[in-house]
């Protein structure tokens, strides 16, 4: 079961969309002009998205708490 007030549904996007990320590289669709390039493109930005969502909320209990900028 997931819980949807923490990391782990986009985790597990991040988990579907790679394996299909990789399966498009492979075969060839990330060549411009290639029939399926718009998938690549698509595969591409999501996993992109999703890894940024990630990593902001992985800093923002660190930034909210004044972690960050006692470090520095």
């Amino acid at each position: 079961m997931l819980a949807y007030f923490s990391t782990e549904l986009l985790k597990e996007l991040l988990d579907y969309y790679l394996p299909r990320y990789r399966l498009a590289e492979e075969r060839g669709f990330a060549v411009q002009g290639s029939k399926y390039a718009w998938l690549y493109d698509e595969l591409r930005l999501r996993i992109s998205t999703i890894q940024q969502a990630l990593l902001f909320l992985d800093s923002l209990p660190k930034f909210m708490s004044g972690q960050i900028f006692q470090s520095q």
